[in-house]
């Protein structure tokens, strides 16, 4: 979950950018805490203070997530997968070849969530199939529409045998294309996009079609064959909640307690670890008092915001729920 390392930032000494932060706190903004103290920490897996201060931030933003998951879990009912793995078509038989077109085109699959509002729906891509009319290397683009990310995927085509890849990608937008160059010579197979495409199988989860040179196609996908998967997914809560202003400040507080706490424990010597010890002590005690009373605030405000970001698909039952403000 790359996105957990955004959520505080720590700024590079050797950048003068600002790198983005989810939350818009940096840890060096901690009191205290500077890139000269992060290097009194710091020891041979660190380095330097910059390494440390990086490192620091990721086991404290893990250390928040399973805070939060945790705290789900014990105080909701969640729901994992919600729906069954769903094939988005089948090869005509007999076989029939679909013409190789331009090189600088794309053509193939796109599929979508049929519930947008269900925000805690993610898409996932567990493998994808090829049967080609082609032997040779090519590369299969899956596109992350929303998120604006593109993986190209390197392939080894053999004309005609399916040639079947272990994906395992989530996907962290609504909607997907699985493409191929248009000059690669395809054997024809029908999206289940329902009545009125080449199948009448329809998903309750996701919405299929073919996609040529982005025109969406009923009735050819191009040769690729995608298994879906739709389930309820929480790897970024966390990440929406810093956006959203309501977890950033706990995060801030952990970071800066566990900086003071890991300090008092160092085996490296200086002046504040000798001279300074009980109130380097102290400075961790009230930071992680801070730290669980912000997660107490935001305890309090999450089930309305799981329930909108929900959107009433039953990813996590809030019914009848208790809240309770322990870390």
């Amino acid at each position: 979950m790359s996105c957990l390392s955004n959520i505080i930032g720590v700024k590079d000494p050797c950048s003068n950018t600002l790198p983005t932060t989810l939350s818009g706190y940096y840890i060096t903004d901690y009191p205290g805490i500077s890139l000269q103290s992060a290097s009194n920490v710091a020891d041979e897996k660190t380095i330097t203070g910059y390494e440390y201060l990086k490192d620091l931030v990721r086991r404290a933003m893990m250390r928040l997530n399973n805070d939060l998951l945790s705290y789900i879990n014990n105080e909701y009912i969640v729901n994992t997968v919600k729906k069954s793995i769903w094939k988005s078509g089948n090869y005509n038989q007999p076989l029939s070849t679909i013409a190789s077109g331009s090189a600088i085109e794309q053509r193939g699959l796109y599929f979508q969530k049929k519930h947008i509002m269900c925000d805690l729906y993610k898409l996932f891509i567990p493998r994808v199939r090829i049967l080609a009319n082609y032997t040779g290397d090519s590369v299969l683009t899956i596109n992350d529409v929303n998120a604006g990310i593109a993986y190209p995927i390197p392939i080894a085509l053999v004309a005609g045998v399916e040639q079947e890849y272990e994906i395992e990608l989530a996907i962290r937008g609504d909607e997907v294309r699985v493409t191929l160059p248009s000059n690669i010579s395809v054997y024809s197979n029908k999206p289940m996009c329902g009545i009125g495409c080449g199948n009448t199988a329809i998903s309750d989860a996701v919405i299929v079609y073919g996609i040529n040179n982005g025109a969406i196609d009923k009735l050819e996908a191009y040769g690729i064959d995608v298994d879906i998967l739709v389930k309820c997914d929480l790897s970024r809560l966390v990440c929406d909640m810093a956006s959203d202003n309501m977890i950033g400040q706990a995060a801030y507080e952990l970071a800066g307690a566990m900086f003071y706490d890991e300090m008092t424990k160092s085996n490296r010597m200086n002046y504040l670890t000798i001279f300074k010890g009980e109130e380097l002590k102290q400075q961790a005690s009230a930071g992680f008092e801070s730290y669980r009373n912000y997660m107490a605030n935001a305890f309090a405000g999450l089930r309305n915001y799981l329930v909108s970001k929900d959107g009433g698909c039953k990813c996590i039952d809030c019914g009848g729920v208790q809240i309770k403000t322990n870390v």
